[in-house]
């Protein structure tokens, strides 16, 4: 599995390939000839050199993981809490279509449905009088 490849211009001999010994352990391996012919090579396990790289993805994928699931269950929260008022509204408005005038629509809000429900409440009251 060797696969030289050219790192930089300025050194066109450098090369960075990969080979598996007798015992089929990945080493990398990292060969440069200098200027007066005599060339380095510099090798080490593959597991070795990627290990602290693996460990930040495997921490990585946690952290994504876990931002999620907080996403998804603050979205969920929020969806619940905004529906919360339509839910007694609509309580309230099927309490009425039966018949109940004594059920009134609690105003949780100062918002556009809280004077819906103020306004179903008037019109309760219109109906008893």
């Amino acid at each position: 599995m060797r696969r030289p490849r050219l790192l930089t211009a300025a050194r066109p001999n450098a090369q960075d390939f990969s080979f598996k010994d007798a015992q089929g352990q990945t080493w990398r391996a990292y060969a440069d000839r200098l200027d007066n012919e005599w060339g380095v090579v510099a090798q080490q396990p593959e597991s070795e050199l990627l290990g602290p790289l693996r460990v930040f993805q495997a921490i990585s994928w946690g952290a994504l993981g876990f931002g999620m699931v907080f996403l998804l269950a603050l979205f969920s929260l929020s969806i619940r809490q905004a529906l919360q008022p339509l839910d007694s509204l609509s309580k309230t408005v099927t309490a009425l279509a039966a018949g109940d005038l004594s059920h009134t629509a609690p105003v949780e809000s100062e918002d556009e449905l809280g004077r819906l429900a103020e306004a179903f409440n008037a019109m309760t009251n219109s109906f008893e009088t």
